[in-house]
């Protein structure tokens, strides 16, 4: 499938808002926090904050769109980390319908596009363990584990 892979500005944003958040809803409900109780106004509100972050000129938010529909998204920022400057992932989503057909990896070539011309040394990203098939997609695509974040419930005191 050909899908047009390109940074979206502010008012591409709102065209899709709608569909975004419901993707988003389920990239963080069902894939890291299936626990949760989903929140569409949560989301919503982080989505509204896009606006912000892209008008500080780090942040992309790289849309696949074939005949005016979007199908996937790959959200990120650059910043600095220690001594380095990165490029962080902080979502990237293809909707269920086009899974496995190469749209997780255009975004991914997007990012890595926008890195490179950010002068960023290294892509850095998360995934919950319970996702395997994100971390099958990024090991594939050259990712290699870093960092594990541990929780402790306080609740369970």
């Amino acid at each position: 499938m050909n899908f047009e892979i390109k940074c979206l500005e502010w008012n591409d944003i709102k065209k899709y808002l709608d569909l975004i958040i419901d993707m988003q809803l389920v990239n963080i409900y069902v894939f890291h926090y299936p626990n949760k109780k989903p929140n569409r106004e949560y989301i919503k509100i982080k989505i509204l904050e896009l606006e912000e972050h892209l008008q500080k000129g780090n942040t992309y938010f790289i849309g696949a769109i074939k005949e005016d529909n979007l199908y996937g998204y790959a959200w990120c920022y650059v910043t600095m980390f220690i001594d380095e400057k990165r490029m962080n992932i902080n979502s990237l989503f293809v909707s269920e319908e086009v899974r496995g057909t190469g749209l997780g990896k255009q975004l991914l070539n997007k990012v890595k596009e926008i890195a490179i011309n950010n002068k960023c040394s290294k892509i850095a990203t998360h995934y919950a363990v319970i996702n395997e098939s994100a971390g099958l997609f990024y090991t594939k695509n050259g990712f290699i584990p870093a960092r594990v974040e541990m929780l402790y419930d306080l609740r369970n005191d």
